[in-house]
């Protein structure tokens, strides 16, 4: 009988049994068994997609689904073009890294990433030694006293350039321009640096405020054939080579189904709509956040896109109310959080019932449950189309595209 994977305690317990069954090798980073970031580097890169596969295919049995490939990256190293790092404090002494496994408190010090360029590893040192010189302390998320929280980190491959944005709690000014004016003069390749000021409880590396100390205000990169500005608090596939063959693989197969009009939920900074508009004539996009709306607009505009209406709301609130007095798409992609699709999102999904529906997701578990209710809702939907890609090479992380069809 298949094993249930609907529960990341279930899914932990079943990843660990299959991975002993695959020889341990040495792994390239000295921080593995402390560092939370990988879990799957004492493994060969080809047994690691073999794992996910086995994973995907037992994650997926419920929808009756066969074996999914799993598209490996060309290079597993170095491929992430964002990091968020945290102040951490050791022995009285400032640390910046990631938090230890397991640990809400812990931080990892670390002088090298294997998951990220070497520029940005050469910034993280040094930003590190300048905190350290400073005197001031690190937040403690105990006591919520102590001054620097986070180092948020872009790397853009088109232009090889860095934005740095330093978080912090509420302070002077003075105590964080000093950096801004010499980076740049120790990193040429540092082309904009933000203050994210934050007095949240919570222990997430989303500011309140942000300040940009010196610099351009956007860092540019490229994606397929378009250019794309981003700023600290994007939401960006932090794996540009793998982000841009599924963005292919969708278009493609929006292409082969002759999509004229499409929607795409949960839009972001629209990424997803601009391969969409290659295609379709008329292309919706719904998204929550300002500013990824602000920067979907911007890009858009920076690439003379044509035939784009962006929304600015959540997707359930907009489709409970406004969405069923539009007409249906051809063709609707979602793209939702690691939690899946809002029970309305479903259930207007039902009423509309387009003739093509993508499903982008980064959560095996949600996306089965998500299938299962729209399919007994719709029970002509059959899934025509699935591949999967390993975004994140040595953790157990992968997005899966899926595409349904009446």
């Amino acid at each position: 009988m298949p094993v249930l994977l609907d529960t990341k305690h279930r899914q932990r317990q079943w990843l660990q049994a299959e991975k002993a069954t695959f020889p341990a090798i040495a792994p390239r980073c000295p921080y593995v068994g402390r560092c939370g970031g990988c879990n799957l580097q004492d493994l060969a890169y080809e047994h690691q997609l073999l794992l996910k596969e086995r994973f995907l295919a037992q994650a997926l049995q419920p929808l009756g689904i066969p074996s999914v490939p799993v598209a490996p990256l060309a290079d597993p190293w170095r491929y992430r073009n964002k990091i968020e790092l945290t102040f951490g404090t050791s022995q009285e002494q400032l640390t910046l890294g990631l938090h230890a496994i397991n640990s809400f408190w812990r931080i990892v010090d670390l002088d090298d990433c294997w998951l990220i360029p070497e520029p940005l590893a050469r910034v993280m040192r040094t930003v590190r030694t300048w905190a350290q010189a400073t005197g001031l302390p690190t937040y403690d998320p105990k006591r919520h006293t102590g001054f620097f929280r986070y180092l948020l980190l872009r790397w853009s491959h088109a232009t090889q350039q860095i934005l740095v944005c330093l978080i912090t709690s509420p302070g002077p000014r003075e105590a964080v321009a000093p950096l801004a004016a010499s980076l740049s003069q120790t990193h040429p390749d540092v082309t904009s640096f933000y203050w994210g000021v934050s007095a949240k409880l919570a222990d997430i590396a989303v500011p309140d405020e942000l300040v940009l100390l010196a610099g351009q205000p956007y860092l540019r990169e490229r994606v397929g054939p378009f250019d794309v500005d981003l700023h600290p608090l994007s939401f960006f596939q932090p794996n540009l080579a793998q982000a841009e063959r599924i963005y292919e693989t969708l278009e493609a197969w929006v292409r082969a189904r002759g999509v004229r009009s499409a929607w795409d939920l949960y839009a972001g900074m629209g990424l997803i709509a601009f391969y969409l508009s290659r295609v379709a004539s008329a292309v919706l996009c719904v998204e929550s956040e300002p500013q990824n709306v602000q920067l979907l607009q911007h890009n858009a505009a920076l690439n003379r896109l044509q035939g784009l209406t962006c929304r600015a709301d959540r997707t359930e609130e907009y489709l409970r109310y406004l969405g069923s007095t539009l007409p249906t798409p051809d063709c609707i992609v979602v793209d939702p959080p690691r939690s899946g699709l809002h029970k309305h999102v479903i259930r207007a999904l039902a009423q509309h019932a387009t003739p093509c529906l993508i499903y982008l997701s980064c959560n095996p578990t949600a996306l089965v449950a998500d299938l299962q209710a729209l399919r007994s809702l719709v029970p002509s939907y059959r899934l025509t189309a699935a591949q999967a890609f390993d975004m994140f090479p040595h953790t157990a992380h992968l997005e899966t595209l899926v595409c349904l069809e009446r």
